[in-house]
């Protein structure tokens, strides 16, 4: 039986359709375009960057929210890709033409993207209004994970390791809820372990940790608060001030219609009820919003086991 000659080889419809369909871009490699391939790539790119931009236009955020845009590049890839395997003219295949080649070419492709987002950057998205005025609800973050502790791909837990990095007072961390740790918060680091924090009047006081050999210890100092009637909305309760943590500062939401009775507090055993003494490896955390945040005040502290990542980049 006479074998057939590679340029007589023409590429299947079905599995062409199939590719694109979940894979998009690397149907192209089948159909052997490579120069296709990496012209979707790109589109594919500015397509994931357009679904996570913030828009005026309240129909243009919601096709870009809904998937809208990520399903029209897929259906232009399976009409584009049927239409040149339909047409294959007789070309010299190349290597990457071989559907085996295409699926390690995938593997291989996945396998350092979900690489680099368990070890190195990853992007979250923000679900709730806790972090005004710094982060709004839906937008997005990239979070450095080199040197924390938890390693989570995507929201699932891999495993845990000891750290190299700490965060600072200041930082925005993403770590595990402790009371339910299938689920991931964003708050901002407050106090450090052996440090005591209070929370009175709406403002928050730091006391340094003592050492043992210290002769006498620091008490608290209140963080500097300076109002911005500039960026305060006169329909909104919410009042923005700038809080000063000393080496850095940052905005927060005070909403002054609001008042939190301090029994629903984390009630710390030989602590009042609006202080709190961070315990060794841990941190306290609280959202920017300082009314609308299910913070460490209520359920207690970070372990550094379940921090993921610090906030590097917001949009």
């Amino acid at each position: 039986m006479a074998s057939v000659n590679a340029n007589q080889w023409k590429p299947s419809k079905l599995l062409t359709a199939i590719l694109a369909l979940f894979l998009n871009a690397f149907a192209f490699l089948y159909v052997n375009k490579a120069r296709w391939f990496w012209v979707y790539v790109i589109v594919t790119l500015i397509v994931a960057i357009a679904s996570m931009a913030h828009y005026e236009n309240s129909l243009l955020q919601s096709l870009a929210q809904n998937g809208f845009l990520s399903i029209a590049l897929a259906l232009i890839c399976i009409v584009h890709s049927v239409y040149l395997a339909h047409y294959y003219a007789d070309e010299q295949r190349k290597w990457f033409a071989r559907w085996y080649a295409v699926i390690l070419i995938v593997i291989g492709v996945f396998g350092l993207i979900g690489f680099v987002r368990l070890y190195v950057v990853a992007p979250f998205q923000i679900p709730s209004s806790a972090m005004l005025p710094t982060l709004t609800p839906g937008s997005h973050v990239l979070v450095s994970k080199s040197g924390f502790a938890n390693k989570t791909l995507f929201t699932n837990e891999i495993y845990q390791t000891e750290p190299s990095v700490m965060p600072y007072r200041g930082d925005v961390i993403v770590f595990r809820y402790p009371l339910e740790r299938d689920i991931l918060y964003i708050k901002r680091v407050i106090g450090l372990p052996g440090e005591t924090i209070r929370y009175e009047n709406k403002q928050v006081s730091v006391k340094p940790r003592c050492l043992p050999e210290a002769e006498s210890c620091a008490e608290f100092k209140a963080l500097d608060l300076i109002a911005l009637p500039e960026h305060t909305l006169s329909s909104s309760p919410l009042l923005i001030f700038q809080e000063d943590l000393g080496s850095r500062q940052h905005n927060i939401a005070i909403n002054m219609q609001r008042e939190i009775p301090a029994h629903f507090y984390f009630n710390q055993l030989g602590t009042p009820n609006t202080e709190w003494k961070v315990p060794a490896n841990h941190y306290f955390v609280m959202g920017d919003s300082r009314d609308n945040s299910r913070d460490s005040r209520f359920w207690g502290f970070v372990p550094e086991q379940d921090i993921v990542g610090r906030v590097i980049y917001s949009w």
